[in-house]
C-alpha cells in the first residue's frame, strides 16, 4: 500500500512539473522533455536505489502496509524529490539566460 502511495507521489510530481514547465516556457516540446528526464531519471534512480536498499533491509514479513521492496522505493523517492528540487526549481535554473530577458539599454 505504502509502494502505492509513493508511486502516485511520482505520478503528481511528473505531472506539477510538466505542468509548470509548460506554463513557464509556452511550448509543448519543453513540457514534454522535462517529463521525460524526469520518468528516466525515476527509473535510473530506483535501479540504482533499491539493490543496495534490498541488500541493507532486514528480512521481514511482508504486510498490507510494507511490501518487500518499500524500503527501497521510499529511498528512490526521496532521492527523486531531492533531484526535482534541485534540477527545477532551484534559484540558479530560475535566472537561466533562456528565461529571463535582456534589455540593450
Amino acid at each position: 500500500m505504502l509502494d502505492v502511495m509513493l508511486l502516485y507521489v511520482v505520478l503528481l510530481t511528473i505531472a506539477y512539473v510538466g505542468v509548470e514547465q509548460w506554463q513557464r516556457h509556452g511550448t509543448l516540446r519543453e513540457s514534454a522533455l522535462a517529463v521525460a528526464l524526469m520518468i528516466l531519471a525515476f527509473v535510473l534512480i530506483w535501479a540504482l536505489v533499491a539493490p543496495i536498499a534490498r541488500a541493507a533491509a532486514v528480512v521481514s514479513a511482508q504486510t498490507a502496509l510494507v511490501g518487500p521492496d518499500t524500503l527501497g522505493l521510499v529511498a528512490a523517492v526521496a532521492f527523486y524529490i531531492g533531484f526535482v528540487r534541485f534540477y527545477f526549481f532551484s534559484s540558479r535554473r530560475q535566472s537561466s539566460p533562456t528565461t529571463t530577458e535582456h534589455s540593450n539599454g
